[in-house]
């Protein structure tokens, strides 16, 4: 049986994440996860979603680590696994900056007002304060983006090692997860850009003498049943968005798409964003998700297996009645 998550989108009524949630643990789904941006905090909506579930895992996918201080995760990081009953998986990412992302509204700059710099020094400076402060000890750290003097718990942790998840794409974020974190969350990415990053993720477990087989690996797959058709434009037009930043087009000029990819970046850069998800071919859309009929979605999924993603993690992009039916239809499939 496959490992699956559900990723829900952070905004969404808190009424409506309840019934999701419930409708996951129900169907047997590993854990349930919060996006976060510029949608509600998703540390007090998993405190709430925590009383209405009992055995399913609640984590964040992502909480950007410049949205708040190390220490102010790691309180909130605790408080939530005592509300959730030691079920928070605690998923961190460092977003994007204005610089690397020109006219890109939700950068880091744009959204929290603070520097986006030295993401590498800065995950690796904030999971280490994380991790100590968890463990109860009085941390004087002095890294190379953050320090901190003595700062202590008052109160004992119900668990001093919640799992640390990183989103991780580039090569150097990716060898630093195999040396720091519990598991990977990649996103929208293929199975064959997998493959081509897992020698860094080697090659940073080694230099801690770690086996590279411990590190969870996750994906996040956008997901559309052929049922829904505005599921699958949202789908569409997600992609479209995605061919005009610099990291997802280099990959799917890797996969062969380089002109049509191209194209569809000029076409989002100049606002006509109708005429870019025309022009987005169906082949690629399905290289970095599901679409179609669900029946047939397990043989594509094996094919992220095949690369070591153990975790599989849905983000459909259907509305409530839809999200569970799906739910419904996946758990049965898979």
């Amino acid at each position: 049986m496959s490992r699956l998550a559900y990723v829900a989108d952070g905004s969404l009524p808190l009424e409506v994440l309840i019934s999701l949630a419930r409708a996951c643990e129900e169907s047997k789904y590993e854990s349930f996860f919060l996006t976060e941006g510029n949608t509600k905090d998703a540390f007090a909506t998993l405190s709430a979603l925590g009383t209405k579930t009992t055995t399913i895992g609640l984590g964040t996918a992502v909480a950007l680590i410049y949205s708040r201080t190390p220490t102010m995760i790691a309180m909130s990081s605790a408080a939530v696994d005592e509300a959730t009953k030691k079920r928070l998986i605690l998923g961190l990412g460092v977003g994007r900056g204005a610089r690397s992302s020109p006219g890109f509204n939700a950068s880091i700059e744009n959204m929290y007002g603070v520097p986006f710099k030295m993401p590498l020094a800065s995950m690796r400076d904030y999971i280490n304060i994380v991790r100590q402060i968890l463990k109860g000890n009085a941390v004087n750290y002095q890294g190379e983006a953050y320090s901190l003097g003595g700062f202590k718990f008052n109160f004992p942790s119900v668990r001093t090692d919640i799992p640390i998840y990183m989103a991780a794409q580039g090569p150097k974020m990716i060898a630093l997860a195999g040396e720091i974190a519990n598991g990977i969350l990649f996103s929208k990415v293929s199975p064959e850009y997998i493959t081509g990053v897992m020698p860094q993720l080697v090659n940073g477990a080694k230099i801690v003498g770690r086996d590279s087989n411990e590190v969870d690996l996750g994906c996040l797959i956008l997901t559309a049943p052929e049922w829904s058709q505005e599921a699958t434009y949202r789908v569409w037009e997600a992609i479209a968005h995605m061919c005009a930043t610099s990291h997802y087009q280099k990959m799917f000029e890797q996969l062969g798409f380089s002109k049509e990819s191209q194209l569809i970046a000029q076409l989002v850069n100049a606002g006509d964003i109708q005429k870019a998800i025309d022009s987005t071919p169906q082949e690629l859309v399905e290289s970095v998700s599901l679409i179609g009929d669900p029946k047939f979605w397990p043989k594509r999924l094996d094919d992220y297996k095949k690369v070591g993603i153990s975790l599989l993690v849905l983000r459909p992009m259907t509305n409530l009645i839809e999200s569970l039916r799906l739910i419904k239809e996946t758990s049965d499939i898979f």
